[in-house]
């Protein structure tokens, strides 16, 4: 007799506990940089109670619910119930290590920062709280008095590697990871389910490994140049893993910036000489990688560079990012040079105007001028923070390690648009087909992904908006010479997931000890409606009315039964 196949919310969470068990895997990768570090091994403990946790549930869960048995397809929309819980324990799994140091007091991050932390890793997103910096860090509060000095940090290398893996992980795809594992229609379901559409390979599996293949190649390659730029091994790979998942993460307090400290030196490495230019152009060159889909990688990788070059996200994204550094440079030139002095440090100026467009442009979020400098970001104009704040919202490639609204929506509107006024001021017998050029095919352009293209776009803005209302009413946020500038900046920084802020947390939760709680959770739940691009939980809420009114019905249906046999 055969048996009864597991669905609903058994389904769900047995799956939960296969992802249970991988995630515990990734929570033992960071370490291993015991092996290198042994001064370091009082890191193991939060990281192996985390792991055992997630072991112990996920064993559980998978041999109470699911081993042996058969199991059914998802039904409608319960593949976001599978999304939105595999995304809540990463996140609190991955925040666990720091807030368990906080507890037995080696490290200084509440939970609320622990939270924004792993919300920020696993969605690429960049924004930190983190204090534990391989190099320190001197963060002076409202008295004047240093919060945190050089020297002080608890395991930073394990640590700072934790932060970096989460987001090699987000950025190759936590729930591809998954999908790989479940295979079948209910692995491709769940990949679809996070907005995906571009599949390498019919098979799952075999698409996750291609997708992890290029991702290390570039990793290893991207590695490798950064140390003979002049950065230690430790940095350059930590600093490659986050670049190629659009992330922002640094093992410096200072960013990218922190290098331009050693130009000249042998510090780091002890074999090459330090150039923080070169580290600037290498970046520039990984995070573009970062923000082209997999596919593309693919065209690039085989030598089909026209296929690559005639795509209309790149037709688009190339132009775009050279037209808003050309506004950017002329911008900063003019807010730091107001006297008529116009080419006064104008190769300084170039070198930062691109690097922070292209930072916004792919979603990555790094930093090449300290915040205690001059050249800071919040220094340099109204125009290149407009400039950001535009192009981060617009984002990278679809089905790439970027966010924002995402070129091809945008490619989209205005191919739209373009077709409107053609047939508005045309004569009624003739028709303009509407095409797209992309992942190496030309395709007509439905009404339906139109329609998809405008209602993302509406429902992206409508949640930056709410978001920023928000962080307006938490006293002292923001940057007083920006106002509420400042908070929107930051908010298209998470919901884009970018990284680049205007604000210090730790100096904000510092002297605003509650108001810092709901920033960072204001933030935190922009950086996840970001990745997961909003719709996934507005099915997982409709999911869970339809459900709970439908056992409604059910028992009322049945009490109503019993009143009529009485």
């Amino acid at each position: 007799m055969s048996r009864k196949p597991v669905s609903g919310y058994k389904l769900i969470f047995g799956y939960l506990g296969q992802f249970l068990l991988l995630i515990g895997v990734i929570m033992l990768v960071p370490l291993t940089m015991c092996f290198f570090y042994p001064e370091e091994r009082s890191a193991i403990f939060p990281f192996a109670i985390v792991a055992a946790v997630d072991f112990t549930l996920g064993l559980f869960l998978h041999f109470l619910l699911l081993q042996g048995k058969p199991r059914s397809r998802f039904t409608r929309h319960q593949d976001s119930h599978l999304l939105v819980l595999i995304w809540i324990f990463a996140i609190l799994s991955g925040a666990m290590p720091f807030f368990i140091a906080n507890l037995t007091g080696h490290m200084e991050m509440n939970f609320s920062e622990a939270i924004f932390e792993a919300s920020s890793a696993y969605t690429t997103t960049g924004l930190t709280s983190f204090k534990d910096f391989v190099d320190g860090k001197v963060i002076a509060s409202s008295t004047g008095e240093n919060l945190f000095a050089a020297g002080e940090s608890y395991c930073p290398h394990v640590f700072t590697f934790h932060r970096a893996f989460m987001q090699f992980i987000g950025g190759m795809g936590l729930v591809l990871l998954v999908a790989s594992i479940l295979g079948g229609g209910n692995g491709i379901s769940l990949y679809e389910s996070e907005g995906h559409s571009d599949k390498l390979l019919p098979n799952i599996a075999k698409s996750a490994k291609l997708i992890f293949g290029i991702y290390s190649l570039y990793t290893v390659l991207g590695t490798i140049a950064l140390w003979i730029a002049g950065m230690s091994w430790f940095d350059a790979v930590t600093t490659a893993m986050s670049a190629l998942s659009g992330g922002g993460f640094s093992c410096r307090s200072a960013n990218i910036a922190s290098y331009r400290a050693f130009d000249g030196t042998t510090t780091l490495n002890g074999v090459t000489t330090m150039n923080s230019l070169a580290v600037d152009i290498i970046m520039i060159i990984l995070v573009l990688l970062s923000a082209i889909s997999f596919v593309s990688h693919t065209f690039l990788l085989r030598g089909k560079f026209k296929l690559f070059l005639l795509d209309d996200e790149h037709k688009f994204m190339f132009p775009w990012i050279l037209g808003m550094t050309a506004l950017a440079f002329i911008g900063v030139c003019l807010s730091l040079n107001p006297t008529g002095q116009f080419f006064d440090n104008a190769g300084e100026y170039l070198r930062d105007s691109a690097f922070y467009v292209v930072g916004s442009v792919t979603t990555s979020g790094f930093a090449n001028t300290a915040n205690d400098s001059a050249f800071a970001l919040a220094n340099l104009g109204r125009p290149l923070l407009m400039i950001c704040t535009v192009c981060m919202l617009i984002g990278g490639g679809m089905g790439s390690t970027a966010g924002g609204i995402k070129i091809y929506r945008i490619v989209l509107a205005l191919k739209e648009f373009k077709h409107y006024v053609k047939t508005r001021f045309a004569p009624a017998h003739q028709q303009f087909p509407k095409t797209a050029f992309h992942h190496g095919q030309t395709s007509e352009v439905s009404e339906k992904e139109v329609y998809e293209a405008f209602m993302y776009m509406a429902l992206f803005i409508g949640v930056f908006i709410t978001l920023t209302a928000v962080l307006t009413f938490c006293p002292g946020y923001g940057l007083p010479q920006y106002g509420i500038a400042s908070a929107a900046f930051d908010v298209a920084s998470a919901i884009s997931n970018t990284g680049l802020g205007l604000n210090d947390f730790v100096a904000y939760g510092a002297t605003h000890q509650h108001a810092s709680h709901v920033a960072l959770w204001t933030l935190s739940i922009g950086m996840i409606l970001g990745r997961l691009e909003i719709l996934p939980f507005a099915y997982w809420f409709r999911n869970l009315k339809a459900e709970r009114k439908y056992r409604h019905d059910i028992a009322r249906a049945a009490h109503s039964l019993n009143t009529i046999e009485e």
